[in-house]
């Protein structure tokens, strides 16, 4: 991987345009992009180029400040190993949740609602991990 040259944001922010399968979200001020809770924006008064990840942080996206994988490999691969990050969370909270419910209240409906939320999202998980092993 070494001899791979970097990418710059500028790089990744082209990619994300050219990408059919990404949702365009323009505002009057800016061009932006989403991608499995993965946006990138152009902001056209500052000219910078910004990342959030929309899948944590509840009411309020979060910046990515590890840009590394997008930089090193590109705008997809860095939008699947985020979102793969992200799914992993979502499942262990889920899983722990299973875990307090089944020491706790055992609540049946409860205990199955969250098995299908982990089926769920397992099944995303790997339907984005068959995506990244097919761009590796």
């Amino acid at each position: 991987m070494a001899d791979k040259l970097q990418l710059t944001i500028e790089d990744v922010w082209n990619q994300a345009k050219a990408d059919d399968y990404a949702s365009v979200l323009d505002g009057d001020t800016y061009d932006s992009r989403l991608v499995f809770g993965i946006k990138i924006a152009y902001d056209y008064e500052t000219e910078a180029v910004t990342l959030w990840n929309t899948g944590k942080g509840g009411d309020f996206y979060n910046v990515i400040e590890d840009l590394e994988p997008f930089l090193q490999h590109g705008w997809r691969y860095g939008v699947y190993i985020t979102a793969l990050d992200n799914y992993k969370f979502k499942l262990d909270k889920v899983e722990q949740s299973m875990r307090n419910e089944i020491n706790g209240k055992r609540n049946p409906k409860q205990i199955k609602s969250l098995k299908n939320q982990r089926v769920k999202l397992l099944s995303k998980y790997n339907y984005i991990s068959e995506k990244l092993n097919q761009i590796k």
